[in-house]
């Protein structure tokens, strides 16, 4: 078994049961601008005192659309703590603690205005139960403040400086679509535009730490301003997985960090992504095998192929190079130098094999290709890791070459394995591939 203790099950969507309680999350993390002692200390001298006062806000940990944690219930009343709510050192600062970052110049926020975006951000329906009419009036409000302009961003930025965040959850999704307060004041900000509300998302992006809202921040400035903003966003996101790699604090899931780094970084971050793969396997090699034009293949043969890599290190390379096999001529040649040296292991023949097979990995927690959370499909398999990675795998639709070229690849690695057990499974995914495509395999 493999030394990361994958567990697979079936995965089940966030249903959509009301009423709805706004949680707070468990994975909150401390900014990039505080630093690690005043962490500690403060948290030494004023966790007790925090515990007694947490409202219903959370220490900011991003919009979370797509976390595991999600959970449905009523919403509660401002100021009333949620059941089972909990605090920790790096979450309990940030209302408290201040910025190193300077913010952008800005005037005193309107009192009505300000008064607007409170009513935004803390949701209060009647009964605490969210409804159409309640949904209806709370867009309108949304769209008033946008309709403001920029005479809007004092108060919106204001309420992002504070660092706190208001859970909407899989309701509010549903019914506001969004599941954050913060996460709908980033979607303000990109549809007033402008240089000054470039510039409040830029400030928070300095200032954030979460993955999910770095992903959300740079597609909002990329939408905006077009490539002039990747350098901040890379290095905000190599900053926030740094501190993830520290495990001094339990952080929210990174995935977005890789997509950012994959979609915004390019060819140029492949031997970033090399580097990072011994802490982050997964990872790490799925935003290799994605790079554009195939620029992430050698780092992927450079893994596997590197004998002093950890073994579950070289699975996942192993594992991303099947994946790419029917577009890497590169990938197709490694796996079989591998095979015929004997050199992949069972549970890389078994994680592989699948991928050979037709099936594709993704990230669960994306921040872009399903951002409204991942959607039920047939034959959908999620995998979680002890060290906080979370992937799924999913058949995909594979046209008549790409079926082609997997069996080509599947006969040319039966012919130099020697292990029965790789042999049993490479024929087991061949025979899947000629059930599933039919007319394709026949065509061969």
């Amino acid at each position: 078994m493999n030394a990361r203790n994958q567990r697979n099950a079936e995965h089940t969507p966030a249903g959509r049961t009301l009423p709805v309680r706004s949680a707070a999350k468990t994975d909150a993390h401390p900014q990039r601008a505080i630093g690690l002692g005043a962490v500690l200390l403060l948290a030494a001298t004023a966790g007790g005192l925090l515990v007694m006062l947490w409202p219903n806000i959370m220490a900011h940990t991003g919009s979370g659309s797509n976390s595991t944690r999600e959970q449905n219930a009523p919403l509660v009343g401002v100021g009333e703590p949620p059941s089972g709510n909990q605090t920790n050192p790096s979450s309990a600062l940030h209302s408290g603690t201040a910025l190193t970052a300077k913010p952008v110049a800005q005037s005193e926020p309107a009192p009505e205005i300000r008064q607007l975006v409170d009513s935004l951000v803390r949701l209060q329906p009647p009964n605490g139960v969210l409804t159409d009419q309640f949904a209806t009036s709370w867009n309108e409000n949304l769209q008033r403040l946008i309709q403001l302009g920029p005479g809007a961003i004092p108060a919106i930025q204001e309420f992002l400086a504070k660092d706190l965040d208001y859970v909407f959850g899989a309701a509010g999704r549903q019914f506001l679509g969004y599941t954050s307060a913060r996460a709908a004041m980033f979607d303000a900000l990109a549809q007033i535009g402008g240089p000054q509300a470039v510039a409040a998302m830029s400030t928070t992006l300095q200032t954030t730490a979460d993955p999910r809202e770095i992903a959300l921040l740079a597609q909002d400035l990329e939408s905006l301003e077009p490539q002039q903003h990747n350098d901040e966003v890379l290095n905000a996101a190599r900053q926030a997985l740094a501190l993830a790699s520290s495990h001094k604090y339990e952080t929210a899931d990174p995935a977005p960090l890789f997509e950012v780094f994959e979609k915004y970084g390019g060819a140029a971050m492949a031997s970033e992504l090399v580097k990072s793969a011994g802490e982050w396997n997964y990872y790490a090699t799925m935003a290799l095998a994605q790079l554009p034009e195939g620029a992430g293949i050698p780092g992927l043969v450079q893994i596997a192929e590197d004998p002093k890599a950890a073994g579950a290190t070289r699975e996942a390379a192993l594992q991303m190079l099947a994946q790419a096999s029917d577009k890497s001529p590169e990938a197709r040649a490694a796996l079989v130098a591998q095979a015929r040296q004997n050199a992949i292991s069972e549970f890389a023949w078994s994680i592989l094999a699948p991928m050979l097979g037709g099936n594709q990995v993704g990230f669960v927690n994306s921040a872009f290709e399903h951002p409204d959370g991942l959607p039920h499909l047939g034959g959908l398999r999620t995998t979680s890791t002890s060290d906080n990675q979370n992937f799924f795998s999913v058949p995909g639709n594979l046209n008549s070459e790409q079926v082609g070229q997997r069996i080509t690849l599947m006969n040319d690695l039966l012919a130099v394995t020697s292990n029965p057990a790789a042999k049993e499974l490479l024929q087991q995914w061949k025979d899947s591939l000629s059930v599933r495509f039919p007319a394709s395999v026949a065509g061969l």
